[in-house]
């Protein structure tokens, strides 16, 4: 199995977080090392690969390529359960799918438990046995499709180098171009968000209008009852003064004051 990249999603985009050739093979292709991934450390304008740190391929047993890939690689693989296969992939592939179960079953058989085996056992070129499924009834006319088991023998395939996918230049080009709109419509935006200055209508302060001092601030009530349009209470009485002493009179005489 072989892992090229990215998915489909990212690709179409001109976005390839896994490496696909070292930063002067990308620059070679004018492929932008920012957006597109590459056999490097990650740094501020090098999208790099997210496994260089940890990558075991920097080691001589295992290949010593870091620096210099992607490459493909064959691996062993043995399960828990005794299912076996030689089979092939990139280093960020190894890395990402493997490497963890790897340790994890080194880990097992040194506690005497039956972990999985997982070993790098060939570099680009050396020759691994694969299990492949193919149709047995391919060269037949008009036959029922008839899927068999198959070894197949062969050397491990080399990783495709950036000038040999053109698929990727392309897609990159395209997202450059994307890009570079994009900034363009962000700038027109920010020049036209940019505040109109409003012209500044002069208002005259206002006049305070006082009356001349000798002049009373209040009215008397038959002055004020004589100006005015609605009939006027009197003036309430003093709450504090005594109440008016009033006579009544009545039937039986007079009353004594209340």
């Amino acid at each position: 199995m072989s892992s090229f990249g990215s998915g489909p999603a990212s690709g179409a985009m001109g976005l390839h977080p896994s490496p696909v050739g070292t930063p002067d093979e990308l620059r070679r292709e004018n492929l932008n090392i920012a957006l597109v991934g590459s056999c490097a450390s990650p740094s501020p304008g090098v999208r790099g690969c997210q496994y260089y740190v940890n990558c075991i391929f920097r080691f001589r047993r295992y290949g010593g390529f870091r620096d210099q890939g992607p490459k493909n690689v064959g691996y062993y693989l043995q399960t828990q359960e005794g299912r076996r296969k030689e089979d092939q992939g990139s280093c960020h592939w190894f890395m990402s799918r493997l490497y963890d179960r790897m340790r994890a079953g080194i880990r097992d058989r040194e506690d005497g438990k039956n972990g999985e085996i997982i070993q790098v056992i060939e570099q680009e070129g050396g020759v691994i046995h694969r299990q492949v499924t193919v149709n047995a009834n391919a060269e037949i006319p008009n036959a029922a499709p008839k899927w068999e088991p198959h070894v197949f023998t062969g050397p491990v395939t080399a990783f495709p180098r950036p000038s040999e996918r053109t698929a990727i230049t392309y897609h990159a080009l395209l997202e450059d171009r994307r890009r570079a709109r994009e900034l363009e419509d962000d700038s027109q935006l920010i020049g036209a968000a940019e505040p109109i200055a409003e012209p500044i209508i002069p208002v005259e302060p206002l006049q305070r209008v006082t009356g001349k001092p000798e002049e009373p601030a209040f009215m008397d009530l038959e002055t004020a009852t004589a100006t005015s349009s609605t009939p006027t209470e009197p003036w309430p009485a003093d709450p504090s003064a005594e109440p008016e002493s009033r006579e009544i009179e009545g039937p039986v005489g007079r009353r004594r004051p209340r």
